[in-house]
C-alpha cells in the first residue's frame, strides 16, 4: 500500500493501515501469514474452530513479553498489585494464558485454576482468599450462584476486584456484585 511508518502520525492515520481479519487467518490456514520464520515461533494458539477452520495465531517470545507487560498494566488498572493472589479461572485458552503471563509479569501470585470444576474453584477461593479473579462474566455468575446454593456468602471470599471478558456481555454491573 506504500505506507511508511512516518505516514502514521495521528490516531486517524491508523485507518490507513490494513488490518488482518479472522477470515484472512482462516484463508491462509494454518501458518500462511507468518511475519517471521517458523523457527522464531515460541507459542501457537488455535481457536476451537466452531465456525470451520480454527484460527491460528503464532507468537514470538517478543510478542509474549509485550503481551505480558500490557496485561500486567491492565491488571494494575483493575486494582491488582504485586502482592496479590489472583485466581485465573480461564483455563488454557488464549485469554487465560495471556492473563497468566500478565499476573507473573506483575509479580503477583497466579492461581491457575483452569476452567470449570466449580466445586474445586469454590474450594480454592475459600481456602486461598485471592485478592482478584479472572473469569468470563457468565462463569463468575455461575460461581456466585453456586456459592450461595452451598450457603457460602460470596463476600466472605474477600475478592477486591475482577477481570471479566472473553464473551459478549450485556450484564449490568450489579449482576456481578458479590453482595
Amino acid at each position: 500500500m506504500g505506507i511508511q511508518p512516518r505516514d502514521i502520525q495521528t490516531i486517524s492515520d491508523v485507518t490507513k493501515r490494513p488490518f488482518t481479519t479472522k477470515q484472512d487467518l482462516r484463508h491462509h490456514y494454518p501458518l500462511g501469514l507468518l511475519a517471521v520464520p517458523r523457527e522464531k515461533m515460541a507459542r501457537i494458539h488455535a481457536s476451537s474452530g466452531t465456525s470451520g477452520k480454527p484460527t491460528i495465531v503464532a507468537y514470538t517470545q517478543n510478542d509474549l513479553n509485550h503481551w505480558a507487560v500490557m496485561t500486567a498494566r491492565a491488571i494494575v488498572a483493575a486494582g491488582g498489585r504485586k502482592t496479590d493472589f489472583i485466581h485465573n479461572a480461564y483455563g488454557l485458552f488464549t485469554g487465560g494464558l495471556g492473563l497468566h503471563g500478565g499476573i507473573e509479569a506483575l509479580g503477583a501470585s497466579a492461581i491457575p485454576a483452569s476452567g470449570g470444576h466449580t466445586a474445586r474453584q469454590i474450594l480454592l477461593l475459600k481456602g486461598l482468599k485471592p485478592d482478584g479473579i479472572c473469569a468470563t462474566p457468565s462463569y463468575m455468575i455461575n460461581l456466585v450462584e453456586n456459592m450461595k446454593n452451598l450457603g457460602i456468602d460470596p463476600a466472605s471470599i474477600g475478592l477486591k476486584y475482577g477481570i471479566f471478558g472473553a464473551e459478549p456481555s450485556l450484564l449490568k454491573w450489579n449482576v456481578c456484585s458479590l453482595n
